[in-house]
């Protein structure tokens, strides 16, 4: 399958960071990190504390990956219910003076930028900087940990293989043609009240352009909303929904086996799976800056990316794809184009400045 190429940027969110990093390269190549010095200091701090969405069994893989290279380096992390909460948590504590995290792991491009512009970012060089896509280090200081794809699931065996949805067209299409079985049983996140789904809704917009309303409009009423995926995941799978609209791949199963194989599928959409960046930063003010460094780095080298693959999430590091369950480059199915197959998420300040006309609009769908 053709691969997603680097240069290519038309929808891509990373068009910014790609760029200011090609005019930055010249810089950054001459500050390269002395690693050696970095470990030593590292073994004098505490515990690298962590504030993420992740979940235990990512990170169980994670650092399984990361203490074989590092065993000297204790990492504690700390889950928090949301990417919103990993910002205020960090923020709150910072105020006031207490323990908080030495490295954050989130999707919240809003929140990144304006942490760099703060000065609240410790910026470094990866050990990898030569290899690694553009969009993979960010000019403001912070980093991408792996791409967050988000696609649908379903439940096989309520749904017929003629009625399990293959994309966002499709479904629209299945809800019209077996009303009786998707009607009021599709699970989903709730882009009214959770920046996270507005801006995988917003993306789905981006790429389907002039056709995104029109589907939504159709989608919206039939749609269940809930605040988690563990939740909407157990819901489809005890049938009380069918299906469940745009998940973070992160937060759900790594792999089907036994019976969850047999009810639940996932997949990716054919017209356009929306692609998130999950990004991941050392902070100032923490306790453990070195070993920060180190987590992080790690997770962007090669042998870090297998381990982001083996964690369940899908790292980019260019020639692991046939290492990993899912890849950047493998997003699109079988067969799609990957322009076609992946949307990318393009954040602006201008997607907040529209979130309330959007939102009205959306409600507007869902009460149709």
């Amino acid at each position: 399958m053709q691969g997603i190429c680097w240069a290519d940027r038309r929808r891509s969110a990373f068009s910014v960071a790609a760029l200011i990093g090609a005019m930055l390269a010249p810089l950054t190549a001459q500050a390269a990190e002395d690693w050696d010095a970095i470990l030593e200091a590292a073994k004098a701090e505490g515990p690298v504390v962590v504030y993420t969405t992740l979940n235990p069994q990512n990170w169980e893989v994670i650092l399984g990956g990361f203490n074989e290279v590092y065993p000297d380096i204790e990492v504690t992390p700390k889950r928090t219910g949301s990417n919103a909460e990993t910002f205020e948590r960090w923020r709150a504590e910072k105020a006031s003076g207490t323990r908080t995290a030495d490295v954050l792991m989130a999707t919240g491009p809003d929140q990144w930028l304006a942490m760099g512009g703060q000065g609240d970012l410790i910026s470094f060089e990866p050990s990898d900087a030569e290899m690694l896509p553009p969009f993979a280090i960010k000019p403001e200081g912070y980093f991408t940990l792996s791409i967050d794809p988000q696609p649908m699931i379903f439940n096989k065996l309520l749904l017929s293989e003629e009625q399990q949805p293959t994309g966002l067209k499709d479904l629209v299409a299945k809800i019209e043609q077996y009303p009786e079985v998707f009607e009021g049983k599709i699970g989903s996140y709730n882009p009214m009240v959770s920046p996270f789904s507005y801006s995988v809704y917003t993306g789905l917009m981006q790429h389907h352009g002039d056709e995104f309303w029109p589907l939504i409009d159709k989608l919206a009423p039939n749609l269940r909303f809930e605040q988690t995926a563990g939740v909407m995941t157990d819901k489809v799978q005890t049938g009380e929904y069918v299906a469940a609209f745009m998940l973070p791949r992160a937060l759900l199963p790594s792999k089907l086996e036994g019976a969850q194989a047999r009810v639940l599928g996932i997949t990716f959409l054919d017209d356009g799976t929306v692609v998130l960046s999950r990004d991941m930063g050392v902070v100032e003010g923490g306790s453990s800056p070195n070993g920060g460094k180190l987590l992080v780095n790690y997770l962007m080298t090669e042998a870090g990316q297998k381990v982001v693959g083996e964690a369940g999430l899908t790292p980019y590091y260019p020639g692991i794809e046939a290492d990993v369950q899912f890849h950047y480059n493998t997003i699109a199915p079988e067969g799609i184009d990957p322009e076609m197959g992946v949307a990318y998420f393009d954040y602006s300040p201008e997607v907040d400045a529209a979130m309330d006309d959007w939102r009205a609009r959306f409600l507007e769908a869902t009460e149709k």
